[in-house]
């Protein structure tokens, strides 16, 4: 846990080195009058916030030991404790986040980049929202010529045209800035012409391995990620469900299908089936189908998820496929 937590670290610290909030996945929080004499790690700040309303923020200590964080107190007595410590100056602490899915860098990249998505994320309906705020935003940043165009965030099935944007699309809006646009669900994109010569991309360019034109037939090709797995069932379980989103859905049959590990529930979001890998579908369908019962959540709005989901649900016995709309959100509320 903590390994990550320093990561977690590394990575925030690049993208606003002032003010840097630590997101500790501990799993107990306590506080004890008497320091102890050494830990794990001790977090110095003079800005630490407990999220207690008490006080906004305070210098403090705070020492984790065995992955918990077993006291916190004043950074004059924290200095007497022995153990490996951080200090991380002004630069607030905000201790027992837990990061779901959030995508930290991701969530922060895109406030520098074009946002084209649908509403009511963003203000795109069509194509031509898309290109406009492309050429509004090279405007506001007054990019020179040369300078890239990033967009993120497009969902070709909540367009009017119900496809994704061609380069034609794209040169409609520059053939002198390389653009490239990122499909809301990071996976896809599309660019301009500019954009794609200048990554040697032409109509001869063949498939990457792995790609559409050669679907994967290694029937051990997950093994690597199945051994994780069950080494940290072994580290830290037992367990008493699996929960998956999206290719976290799609691993789900996979780990099922390849392990002697066993779960009482499985939760399934937005998920879908390895279809394009030929060898683990081969022992998906083998090993199902599962009698773990199981919830497929599917977004009614989502057109890709919401027609995977049904084949998902099929390899489960005892399976409950729910769909649900996108929640709208009122146009007056405060943030």
């Amino acid at each position: 846990m903590l390994s990550i937590a320093n990561k977690i670290i590394k990575e925030m610290l690049i993208i606003n080195p002032k003010t840097f909030a630590i997101f500790l996945g501990l799993l107990v929080f306590a506080s004890c009058s008497d320091a102890p004499n050494e830990a794990d790690l001790i977090l110095s700040s003079s800005n630490v916030i407990l999220m207690n309303a008490d006080k906004d923020a305070e210098p403090l200590s705070i020492a984790i030991a065995d992955k918990e964080i077993v006291w916190i107190g004043s950074i004059k007595e924290g200095k007497k404790i022995q153990g490996k410590h951080l200090d991380y100056g002004d630069q607030s602490i905000l201790p027992g986040f837990i990061d779901a899915h959030g995508h930290a860098s991701f969530v922060a990249f895109s406030t520098q980049v074009a946002n084209i998505a649908s509403k009511p994320v963003g203000p795109v309906n069509a194509i031509e929202n898309i290109q406009s705020e492309l050429r509004e935003f090279i405007n506001k940043e007054n990019l020179k010529p040369g300078e890239w165009v990033i967009g993120m965030g497009y969902d070709d099935s909540l367009l009017e045209e119900q496809r994704h944007p061609t380069r034609e699309d794209l040169d409609a809006v520059s053939t002198i800035n390389p653009i490239y646009l990122i499909h809301v669900s990071g996976h896809l994109g599309a660019s301009n012409t500019l954009g794609l010569s200048l990554a040697n991309i032409t109509a001869e360019s063949q498939d990457p391995p792995g790609g559409k034109g050669e679907p994967t037939t290694d029937p051990d090709w997950a093994d690597l990620s199945i051994s994780y797995l069950d080494q940290m069932v072994i580290d830290n379980g037992p367990f008493y469900a699996l929960i998956g989103y999206s290719q976290g859905s799609a691993m789900i049959p996979v780990y099922l299908a390849n392990t002697q590990n066993t779960f009482d529930r499985v939760m399934l979001y937005n998920g879908y089936l390895p279809t394009t890998h030929h060898g683990l579908m081969d022992t998906i369908d083998n090993a199902a189908p599962f009698s773990t019962p199981a919830m497929i959540f599917s977004g009614e709005n989502d057109g890709a998820f919401k027609d995977l989901a049904p084949a998902l649900a099929q390899k489960f016995t005892g399976s409950l496929a729910v769909s649900y709309t996108h929640l709208t959100l009122p146009t007056n509320r405060e943030v």
